[in-house]
Order: structure tokens, then C-alpha cells, then sequence
């Protein structure tokens, strides 16, 4: 993030201030965001929190107005940050004991692959797209999360449905009501 504020001819003083009020936002947000995952659900929470970050990460790459870039930065902070809690809840929930410390190693893995690759994709992203493309791979990884999430809410919904249809059928071949 420093180096795509400095290419776009901010100060380092600039982009720390950028950095620092992510950071900021992502410390704020982790405690509100996750009492609304106790509250809704945290498959619910996972995915309004990924929609909502969509906004400021466009308005990151979209606005050249430096206190524009903060407001948004503080945002993207504060919607992108609780991710990995959530995330992280959100994969053991449904563990047993056993499986516990190997779950949370495999996410801990698949996390630090993300953290490996996203930093080059996002440079291959401002090398051909431009400077102010940096969070496109983010943001095409966002869209195909919420698209699988939703999608998987739809296909746990007919398969509810179809289980009630069938309990229901069920119990009218015996005679029930």
C-alpha cells in the first residue's frame, strides 16, 4: 500500500498515514464486526463484510482526493480486517478436538499462501493495468467469494426445501397431516 500511494506521488509521510489508518480501521472493526457475527451468524457476516468492502476498495482505486483515500482506507480497514477472525472462526467451527490444531494449521497455510501471492499479483495487476489497479486482484477475489457464497446459500436452500417436501410427503403416505 505505501508503494502504490508513493507511485501515485504521495509522500511517505502520506502513505504512512494511508498504512497507519487501514491498520486503524482493522483494529476498530474486528470488535464490532465479530459481536455481529455472534449476533447474525458468521457465514451472514462473512459475506456482508466482504460486500461492504467492496466500496472502499473501489473508492481506493477510483478517488485521487487524499482525504478521500483515508476515509476509504479507514473503511477497507475496518470491513477487510475482521476477514481473517472470521474467517478463521468460520473454518474450525464445525471441528472436533482432534481436528482442531490441523485445521487451523491448514488455514494458517492457505492464509500465508494468499499473503505470499497476493503482494505479486497485485504488482503484476500496476504493472500491466496501471498504479491504481493495485487492488483489482482483491477485488476479483472478493466478487468470486461472494458469487460462491451466494451461490451456496441458494443450493442449501433447495436442499432444505426438497428435505421438508419429502418429510412432508413422507408423512402423508402414513396417514399424517
Amino acid at each position: 500500500y505505501p508503494l502504490f500511494m508513493s507511485r501515485l506521488n504521495y509522500s511517505s509521510v502520506q502513505s504512512g498515514y494511508a498504512l497507519g489508518i487501514f491498520i486503524v480501521g482493522s483494529i476498530i472493526g474486528t470488535i464490532p464486526v465479530s459481536y455481529l457475527a455472534d449476533r447474525i451468524g458468521r457465514k451472514k457476516c462473512l459475506t456482508l463484510v466482504i460486500s461492504v468492502s467492496l466500496i472502499p476498495i473501489v473508492g481506493i482505486m477510483v478517488f485521487d482526493n487524499f482525504i478521500a483515500k483515508m476515509i476509504f482506507s479507514f473503511v477497507a480497514g475496518f470491513t477487510v480486517g475482521p476477514i481473517y477472525p472470521l474467517s478463521l472462526a468460520l473454518s474450525v467451527q464445525d471441528l472436533t478436538g482432534k481436528e482442531l490444531i490441523s485445521g487451523t494449521a491448514f488455514f494458517t497455510f492457505a492464509y500465508g499462501i494468499g499473503s505470499t501471492t497476493g503482494p505479486f499479483l497485485s504488482s503484476v495487476a500496476m504493472r500491466y493495468l496501471g498504479n491504481k489497479y493495485i487492488f483489482s486482484i482483491t477485488l476479483l477475489f472478493f466478487v468470486s467469494m461472494l458469487l460462491y457464497m451466494i451461490g451456496e446459500s441458494i443450493r442449501l436452500r433447495k436442499k432444505a426445501k426438497n428435505e421438508d417436501l419429502e418429510q412432508y410427503d413422507e408423512s402423508l403416505s402414513n396417514g399424517g397431516v
